[in-house]
């Protein structure tokens, strides 16, 4: 399969959640009963050289609860999972290259839309590294984060020292004399949390 299909292969995957709680991924389809009933459905199939979603196998979804794949992936390394969450995606159908996925394939967790995501960042300069600056909200359809929560933690009480004005918060490091780090510093890493339909309340 071309670097072409495989793109394509990405960029038309969707995720729903079924009735009895399961997220499923795949291609979504719906359509419309005798009853005028509207069905919704992620279909997973073997199709990999051109898609058509009729045909394909699936299950039910809850509408509300479709999201498309962003096409990006988070910081989360294979290591950092944990057992069963490596096994169970070991045992995932890799649709790009029709077999089971292999350890080599980690990228990171999947960003679908409708994803919380925390992005934490580090400040220019501080080594040890004593404060984080972080910002949480969801993830929409083309991968951009609505901004929901920001906020900073202190991994080293002791060794930090901070100086709040107005909406900027600027810290500096005691290594590093009076040299002030502004707060919009290099993002680290950007980790999955939870999604808007399970886990809510992580926005508050």
């Amino acid at each position: 399969m071309n670097e072409e299909t495989k793109a394509r292969l990405d960029s038309i995957l969707f995720r729903g959640k079924t009735e009895d709680g399961k997220w499923v991924e795949g291609y979504y389809h719906s359509y419309e009963t005798s009853n005028c009933e509207v069905i919704h459905n992620i279909l997973y199939s073997g199709i990999t050289d051109h898609i058509a979603a009729i045909g394909g196998w699936g299950r039910m979804v809850i509408p509300e609860t479709v999201g498309r794949f962003t096409g990006l992936y988070d910081s989360t390394k294979f290591e950092d999972l944990t057992d069963q969450e490596q096994q169970a995606w070991l045992c995932t159908f890799n649709h790009k290259e029709c077999r089971d996925n292999i350890k080599s394939d980690w990228k990171g967790k999947m960003i679908w839309e409708g994803d919380i995501v925390k992005m934490v960042y580090y400040p220019l300069g501080a080594d040890p590294k004593v404060i984080e600056y972080y910002k949480t909200g969801i993830v929409d359809y083309r991968g951009y984060v609505c901004l929901k929560m920001e906020g900073t933690n202190v991994l080293n009480p002791e060794k930090a020292c901070s100086h709040h004005k107005t909406e900027i918060k600027r810290y500096k490091h005691p290594s590093q004399g009076f040299d002030w780090i502004d707060r919009y510093a290099l993002l680290h890493k950007a980790i999955v949390i939870g999604n808007f339909h399970d886990t809510p309340d992580l926005l508050k």
